[in-house]
């Protein structure tokens, strides 16, 4: 997927609605539009925290920069504090306000 409009595309043409029935797949493609729906994604099941966490440690796990950028930000988005790790994305607060509504801020701040 080259755009974040085609990920959300894509959804709808197959019928798998938001929130956690999107996540398996979204944790499987390592793309920047991928990453920039499941951030969205995981709004929906914010109230699970134990999800959450378990998000971020199988992003911690994949063996990409976008991946770990991703469970970074994540950790830091919804102050999981329980998580463990050396994470070199140091992100301050204004940035989280300007990703959740710009893609392109998304990727500047998740690249790699």
């Amino acid at each position: 997927m080259t755009k974040y409009e085609d990920v959300q595309w894509l959804f709808r043409k197959f019928g798998v609605e938001e929130g956690e029935k999107r996540i398996p797949y979204l944790l499987r493609t390592p793309t920047q539009p991928v990453a920039y729906a499941l951030f969205h994604t995981v709004k929906f099941v914010d109230h699970d925290r134990s999800l959450l966490i378990r998000i971020v440690h199988f992003l911690m796990k994949q063996n990409d920069g976008l991946s770990f950028n991703l469970a970074s930000l994540l950790k830091t988005y919804y102050g999981l504090d329980e998580v463990k790790g050396t994470f070199s994305l140091r992100i301050e607060p204004y940035q989280l306000a300007r990703i959740e509504r710009s893609y392109s801020a998304f990727c500047q701040l998740v690249k790699f």
